[in-house]
């Protein structure tokens, strides 16, 4: 994986620029996979069984913090092996939550992954179009163990503020100032840095 910093304003630039280098068919944005976790599958089976919401809610504040599975919250919590025992309904749910735990849940869009495959990616992975772009249809990890480079494209603002600031400093002062052209032994900046009054 490779990170990568740019202004939040020009990340499509970049990646339009990694399509024009390395061709539109092997780049691609990167997949991501939500898998169905104890308390989100047991709620999502409520909601399909028409458990009334305020009790799908209060059984799901039972479930122990951090627990891994449906069998590890049930081990945690006693009011949960209670209402099992003595609500066939809630038991239902948790016998159908069980079988759907660890299933694919929703997959979505990275943020900032982008994958650059050798040739065109359709070779190598499955895509699918979200907001039509093209998206792999493997996770980052997944990517990277087939040996595809994964690019992480992070369009910070404070870069854009900087890069917007510049902008003004050159249209006002009608000069073609750049970040380089600071010098690092600036005394005034750094009183002005030490004073706080940076906003």
């Amino acid at each position: 994986t490779l990170d990568v910093d740019f202004a939040h304003n020009k990340r499509d630039l970049i990646k339009q620029h990694l399509k024009d280098v390395y061709g539109e068919e092997s780049v691609a944005s990167i997949g991501t996979v939500t898998f169905a976790k104890a308390k989100g599958v047991f709620k999502d089976v409520a909601r399909v069984y028409g458990l009334e919401f305020k009790k799908s809610n209060d059984i799901s504040k039972l479930f122990p913090e951090m627990c891994e599975s449906i069998d590890e919250a049930l081990k945690g919590s006693l009011e949960l092996q209670e209402l099992i025992n003595t609500d066939p309904e809630i038991e239902e749910v948790f016998d159908y939550a069980r079988k759907l735990e660890g299933t694919i849940r929703a997959v979505g869009v990275h943020a900032a992954g982008v994958a650059i495959s050798p040739g065109p990616l359709t070779d190598i992975v499955p895509l699918f179009e979200s907001k039509g772009e093209a998206v792999t249809m493997f996770d980052g990890p997944a990517l990277e163990d087939i040996g595809i480079i994964k690019y992480d494209i992070l369009g910070l603002k404070a870069l854009t503020v900087i890069s917007e600031t510049l902008d003004l400093i050159n249209k006002k002062e009608d000069v073609n100032f750049s970040l380089g052209d600071m010098g690092e032994e600036d005394s005034e900046t750094y009183d002005l840095i030490a004073s706080g009054n940076t906003l």
